[in-house]
């Protein structure tokens, strides 16, 4: 059974996945077109991850990880995660 998420909640989870997408690239010390080039995204995918205005799909999530060694809890949920 799955559950709608409101309008309210899901604008406020994309802002707070834009938020850990821009910490993670400000992390790398990358520009946006250079964390773009590095995962192979157009830069304007990238604006609009961080402005929270779109959400990747999870291959694009599951890249993002791998290429810069991050959590992928972590940057789906914003928790770490103890161990899968």
């Amino acid at each position: 059974m799955s559950r709608k998420i409101s309008g309210d909640a899901e604008l406020a989870f994309r802002k707070e996945f834009g938020r850990r997408f821009r910490e993670l690239r400000a992390r790398t010390e990358l520009t946006q077109t250079e964390f773009a080039g590095r995962i192979s995204l157009q830069l304007l995918a990238v604006q609009r991850y961080e402005a929270g205005q779109r959400l990747p799909d999870v291959y694009l999530l599951r890249r993002i990880a791998s290429e810069f060694g991050c959590n992928l809890h972590w940057l789906i949920c914003g928790e770490e995660s103890e161990g899968v």
